[in-house]
């Protein structure tokens, strides 16, 4: 091949470029062949050109010295008439991750920012990131270049620009003042990826000077707003409109981008097609993007449940799901349940419960029926027959979560569920494994923890707990060097804390410390130490559950924002950025910007302030601002967007 490269014939350049570009091979390879192709920078054919140029952008970062040699071509190729190959040399002259190269950069961004076609001036906008990764210096020749960009006359350049603001300077505000309301109109032009960065830069921009700082704006501005507050509002009510028309879109991330900024300014209806865009879309997507859409919809029903109330139907569970996704479900179902829709939530349980082979799903159900029982007490008796035929299933696993289940309902509500633990200590010995055994015996005394709600039951029903327990344990005694290790520490624990209470206990805890302190087990021995010396110190209430604090997972706000890396991983992930405050005064510069319609997306701003009449420009009040838009009615514009919507 470097024969072939160096005899700089176009037909042998051709091909062995096509097969370098296919199969680049190894880092070894790339430095191996790398200078060979630079060589070739000035091969006479156009197409052979174009390979070598794709190379060299390829590799540039890993062989930079190399691509050196021939920045005179780079340069040279950039001021001539084929304006791919400049987007190319431009490219190709960016990726160089050298100091010395820098001024260079600059001034070629600035001048291809300045191109007379939109390729070029696309590429310099995304060169402007890999400059700003080597100097963070050049972030004042980089805000020129944006702030140039953002009124260019293409949408694909406005919404590259648009991207690399929101990597590079989310937080350059002063950049949009002039600017927001016709990248509002026009967004709906860009592509997926230049509406997704738009709407985060946006939704920032309005958090920073058009929200208020209770962050929810009124539906309707009072008589006595003045023409700025007015203002902003109606500059916000123009973004969330955006927000609402990008709903539609058929790409996923365009919808959780509009949805976040909907569920942070929008109004209840918005809200509400909000949610329909979201179960739209995710039932339409593919399993990986389901998995990503169901996280975000979680976070969401953590924050405003109410929302995705009524299309509780969609997230219903199914047997051959992937399991976490199946879990998720079940956690978005513990949010959205109410008396409306419980029923149909229970009914769709019921086949999943009756299946063969579903051990690693049952459970997660079963914890979710007791989670529902809680929040919906109307349902609790239904929840609770379930749970008790799955308690004596032959599944440790099943069975576990069926008894724990059972214990979250009974601390909720301990006068309507005593009797159910009542009937339950009558069957202890079928219950199938030693564990099960052991957290039945915890589940007796769970009442001693939980001070607060002793007045609720009655003084009888409490005793008849502490004697289920006491004869459980005392069997337990009579058989202590037979029974599994589990049972032995829960019934030494069982009977420390009803110590207190009943002096029976007294004497079965000294006899049931004799016989631990010489079993053969260590750990038997241990706890037996340990419980004899809390009791003698009479601490038994440091043995007592402390009442269950509120599942703060599944209440608290979203910790993170929607449509990140951060919200699916759980932490935060390098790149992240929060949203920023909202305006401690509500006040801030005065938005200006000429409406662009949207049926003319060729058409730049500047170039129709030509178009204005003088009755307009008589009108229009002087705005401070070197670009001078003139406004237009915003709700007119709006209706002659969606009567052409509705009309497609």
């Amino acid at each position: 091949m470097a024969h072939q490269l160096d005899a700089r014939s176009s037909t042998d350049v051709s091909r062995v470029l096509n097969s370098l570009l296919v199969h680049p091979g190894t880092q070894e390879d790339v430095r191996r062949d790398f200078p060979h192709v630079v060589k070739c920078v000035n091969v006479e054919r156009s197409d052979a050109k174009r390979l070598v140029y794709t190379y060299l952008a390829r590799h540039a970062e890993t062989c930079p010295e190399e691509t050196l040699l021939a920045v005179n071509a780079f340069q040279k190729e950039m001021a001539g008439t084929d304006p791919h190959m400049r987007a190319l040399a431009l490219k190709v002259m960016s990726s160089v991750r050298l100091p010395v190269l820098l001024p260079l950069q600059v001034d070629a961004i600035r001048r291809c920012a300045a191109d007379r076609d939109r390729r070029v001036r696309r590429c310099a906008a995304m060169a402007l990131h890999k400059v700003h990764m080597l100097d963070q210096m050049a972030m004042q020749d980089g805000i020129e270049v944006l702030e140039r960009l953002l009124t260019d006359e293409d949408d694909d350049v406005i919404a590259t620009a648009v991207m690399v603001m929101q990597k590079l300077a989310p937080d350059q505000w002063q950049v949009l003042h002039p600017h927001y309301r016709t990248l509002c109109a026009r967004m709906a032009n860009w592509d997926t990826w230049g509406q997704v960065y738009g709407m985060k830069l946006l939704h920032g921009y309005a958090r920073r000077y058009l929200m208020p700082s209770e962050a929810k704006p009124p539906a309707t501005a009072e008589d006595d707003r003045n023409d700025a507050a007015q203002e902003k509002l109606d500059d916000l009510n123009l973004l969330l409109k955006v927000c609402k028309m990008l709903l539609l879109s058929q790409s996923p991330a365009v919808v959780l981008g509009a949805a976040e900024v909907l569920l942070d300014a929008g109004e209840e209806e918005q809200k509400a097609q909000m949610g329909e865009a979201l179960v739209l879309s995710f039932l339409t997507s593919g399993e990986e993007i389901k998995t990503v859409l169901l996280q975000n919809i979680f976070a969401i029903c953590k924050i405003q449940p109410r929302i995705l109330q009524g299309h509780a139907r969609h997230f219903y569970p199914k047997a051959y799901e992937n399991l976490d996704v199946f879990q998720t479900k079940l956690s978005v179902l513990e949010l959205l349940v109410n008396e409306d829709n419980a029923m149909g939530i229970l009914v769709s349980f019921l086949p999943l419960l009756e299946g063969r082979h579903m051990g690693l799903r049952k459970g997660p159900i079963l914890h979710t029926l007791g989670k529902i029982a809680c929040k919906i007490p109307e349902f609790a008796c239904i929840c609770m027959g379930e749970l008790l035929q799955h308690v004596f299933d032959n599944d440790e696993v099943v069975s576990l979560n069926a008894i724990d289940s059972v214990q979250v309902m009974y601390k909720n509500n301990m006068t309507r569920h005593v009797q159910t633990v009542l009937t339950l200590c009558s069957k202890y010995h079928a219950l199938p494994t030693p564990r099960i055994k052991a957290r039945l015996l915890s589940l007796l005394v769970a009442d001693l923890g939980n001070s607060h709600r002793k007045s609720d039951m009655e003084s009888t029903e409490t005793s008849d707990l502490h004697l289920f327990a006491l004869e459980i344990v005392r069997h337990v005694a009579c058989n202590f060097l037979l029974e599994e290790e589990e049972v032995r520490l829960q019934a030494l624990s069982v009977c420390a804390k009803l110590s207190p209470v009943h002096d029976v206990a007294n004497e079965l805890f000294s006899a049931m410390v004799s016989l631990a302190e010489v079993d053969a087990n260590v750990g038997t021995r241990d706890r037996a130490r340990f419980l004899s010396a809390v009791t003698q110190a009479k601490a038994v209430e440091l043995l007592n559950e402390r009442p269950e604090e509120a599942d703060q997972i599944r209440t608290q706000e979203c910790q993170y924002r929607l449509s990140t890396l951060s919200l699916i991983v759980g932490h935060k992930a390098p790149g992240y950025m929060d949203l920023p405050e909202f305006s401690n005064d509500g006040q801030g510069p005065l938005v200006v910007g000429r409406m662009v319609d949207m049926d003319q997306p060729s058409k730049n701003s500047l170039l129709q302030e030509s178009q204005i009449t003088p009755k307009e420009a008589s009108e229009t009040p002087a705005k401070d601002n070197k670009y001078n838009f003139s406004p237009v009615d915003i709700d007119s514009f709006y209706d002659d967007i969606e009567d052409n919507t509705e009309g497609t």
